[in-house]
């Protein structure tokens, strides 16, 4: 046929699926400090990095829903691991190129990465769940960091860079998201909107899958683990991160809780310790109540 008549493949299109390696060769090119800092490119390179991340969440939110004979073409394991790494650096600014570490944490494209990095963690973990090394991989580099920081050449095992990973989110990453500036207003309520999105996924990342999305990240990674000595020291440093914080949004808190509640489950409280902080916990979630409904009666 014509020129006219020729059928045009919009790539932006839902159902058009691009592989990872494409994607995460644009990731390289794009996302690392050493990357191109040429000022001409930069506004193609933002429009390129929000196509690839655009595209990742659509390929791995397609591996969730159910597999399809193209999967294994477009969704090689080494391929996955590398995108992994670069969607965390970008949505940490670690190692970046200087025009992404100066992005908002709110901004519409850091939720879409983590909602990928998310996908792909929930996607290998069930994979690999009897090989958590292979999952690891992810973190090599900053694993290797924490271990020469401590003057250690021993690496870590996998059950540890499990536990570091989900460390990192918890006490660091999401109370990043607690002091936030909102703004006011419009802005307050887009920003709003972004981090709460942001704060479900990574507690997804880090129990069993459910459907909310902070916790997805630290749950996929809790079904590898295999040494339980793993959920009693994320229980101790969750407890920690919930005294040193403030918890604003009721959502996000009762989410929290069922994530504590999901890790007292599986720790060998041997000295009840677990049984106290939450007893503790629970008194102070009922004397804040109390004194809500009071102040609503007053009113």
């Amino acid at each position: 046929g014509t020129a006219e008549n020729a059928l045009i493949l919009d790539l932006k299109q839902a159902d058009v699926l691009i592989s990872a390696h494409t994607i995460t060769q644009i990731l390289e090119n794009v996302v690392p400090e050493e990357a191109s800092s040429i000022e001409e490119l930069k506004e193609v390179n933002c429009e390129l990095l929000e196509w690839a991340i655009d595209r990742m969440v659509a390929l791995s939110q397609s591996l969730l829903d159910g597999f399809h004979p193209l999967h294994t073409m477009l969704c090689g394991t080494n391929a996955m691991i590398s995108a992994a790494g670069f969607l965390l650096d970008f949505y940490t600014g670690t190692d970046c190129a200087d025009w992404i570490q100066s992005r908002e944490v709110g901004c519409s494209s850091k939720t879409k990465a983590l909602e990928a990095y998310g996908n792909i963690i929930q996607y290998l973990s069930t994979k690999y769940r009897s090989q958590p090394m292979r999952i690891v991989a992810i973190w090599k580099k900053s694993d290797l960091n924490v271990t020469s920081t401590r003057g250690t050449q021993k690496s870590l095992t996998a059950n540890g860079s499990l536990v570091r990973h989900c460390h990192q989110f918890i006490t660091k990453l999401f109370p990043a998201l607690l002091a936030v500036d909102r703004g006011v207003g419009e802005e307050k309520k887009r920003i709003g909107l972004e981090l709460e999105r942001q704060a479900k996924i990574m507690l997804k990342i880090t129990v069993t899958f459910n459907k909310n999305q902070f916790f997805k990240i630290c749950s996929a990674l809790m079904k590898m683990m295999d040494n339980p000595k793993c959920f009693t020291t994320m229980f101790k440093f969750t407890t920690v991160m919930l005294e040193k914080n403030v918890i604003g949004n009721n959502h996000t808190l009762r989410e929290f809780l069922k994530w504590l509640s999901t890790l007292a489950a599986k720790c060998m409280d041997m000295d009840h310790s677990v049984e106290r902080a939450l007893n503790t916990i629970a008194d102070d979630l009922i004397q804040v109540l109390s004194e809500e409904v009071s102040q609503l009666i007053r009113r």
